[in-house]
């Protein structure tokens, strides 16, 4: 299985200096979470993990590129972090890779460590991590099941409307198996995507694959979206 963490993004909105930083640089208790990440992947088993950088964007200096880099020497550079998306992270990430097991991580979440571990020892191939929203002004990339009783994914964005409440929020932890390895990619290689985030190629990967969703407690993750989360993950994660 291989990783890929994308962390490009440009930290804008933290605010008040927290984005002269990469999120994935912010430290939680005395570890960065990109270290918490890459440590966690490694007790998991997995070894060849990618990390996709930025270039443009304050944060985005020499000196925390050699950080990231001093970590992972894997670093993929999206040059064009400040006008395309997660898409095309991961599509220059996978751009190359032999087929294989892919898990996919936002560089911002902070997760327990047994979570990989629910990840791997699932029967589903393709899987997609979330909780159930704790309120409606969550913010976070809203997921629907087919079913109530069925944990297959149905729908992904950060703005459907009409649906009750209370909804699945997305975690930025999917895994893609092997056998949709390719599918993927194909979805990932349409350049109508790559002003987009994974949510758009995910709906319609869905339209002829299957991801299921894996629902976790909201105290095995946190999405760092604001100040809150990320006091939120330090008070959870910071041992």
């Amino acid at each position: 299985m291989k990783a890929i963490i994308l962390a490009a993004g440009q930290g804008i909105r933290l605010g008040n200096g927290l984005s002269e930083l990469p999120k994935c640089l912010l430290k939680i208790g005395n570890k960065t979470i990109i270290e918490k990440q890459l440590e966690s992947l490694s007790s998991a088993g997995i070894e060849e993990i990618s990390i996709v950088v930025g270039a443009k964007g304050e944060c985005w200096t020499q000196e925390s590129f050699d950080m990231i880099n001093h970590l992972c020497e894997n670093i993929v550079i999206n040059f064009d972090n400040s006008i395309t998306c997660n898409t095309v992270s991961a599509y220059l990430a996978l751009r190359g890779c032999q087929k294989d097991d892919i898990m996919i991580l936002d560089g911002d979440v902070v997760y327990e460590r047994k979570l990989l571990n629910k990840i791997l020892s699932s029967s589903y191939e393709n899987i997609i991590v979330a909780k159930i929203a704790e309120s409606r002004k969550e913010i976070g990339c809203r997921l629907i099941k087919t079913h109530s009783s069925d944990d297959k994914l149905k729908n992904i964005g950060k703005n459907i409307i009409g649906i009750d409440f209370p909804w699945y929020i997305h975690s930025g932890i999917f895994k893609v198996g092997i056998n949709s390895f390719e599918y993927f990619f194909k979805k990932l290689s349409d350049n109508k995507f790559f002003n987009e985030e994974l949510d758009a190629p995910l709906r319609e990967f869905i339209e002829n694959d299957e991801i299921y969703i894996l629902s976790t407690p909201a105290e095995e993750w946190v999405n760092i979206n604001t100040q809150q989360d990320l006091k939120k993950a330090v008070e959870l994660f910071s041992k």
